[in-house]
């Protein structure tokens, strides 16, 4: 693993004009293999303190790879706790084992696809059955489904 992942030290963003000027993470030029495959290559991005950030991929992309990496860094970095929060987990032997070996300290997922206990991870599973039945609803009235949607209380963007 190759790069580094950089938490604002002072707590507090620098300013201007009311805005942040530096991002709350900064990952540089990141690199990870697992032998010969490499699974990860010169990846950078930077997240603002309070911003909802995204890795969207096809499977084998290198996200679950990338946030494992990005939390390793934050440990090293300082960081008290890592939560992880996904759409939906899917696990293999492989996943689970490298999840346990990861710095991150509890995943929050839906409940969108089935999944056994792990033993040895902490999971929080979050259910979307009244969001869905809501969808369900507007659908059938004709109403707004895109204002289940909106995100408040935060940025987005």
């Amino acid at each position: 693993m190759h790069g580094y992942a950089e938490p604002d030290a002072s707590g507090t963003p620098e300013t201007e004009g009311g805005k942040a000027t530096d991002p709350f993470v900064r990952i540089d030029r990141v690199s990870c293999r697992f032998g010969e495959n490499e699974a990860v290559r010169n990846v950078s991005l930077s997240v603002d303190r309070g911003a909802i950030f995204g890795l969207v991929g096809s499977d084998g992309a290198g996200k679950s790879t990338l946030l494992r990496t990005a939390a390793t860094m934050l440990k090293r970095k300082g960081a008290k706790q890592i939560l992880a929060a996904v759409s939906h987990v899917l696990l293999n032997d492989l996943g689970i084992e490298r999840l346990r070996k990861s710095p991150i300290d509890e995943l929050i997922t839906t409940d969108t696809v089935l999944r056994p206990v792990i033993d040895g991870v902490k999971i929080t599973t979050l259910s979307v059955a009244g969001l869905l039945g809501e969808a369900i609803k507007r659908i059938h009235t004709n109403s707004s489904v895109t204002s289940l949607f909106e995100f408040k209380g935060g940025r987005t963007s």
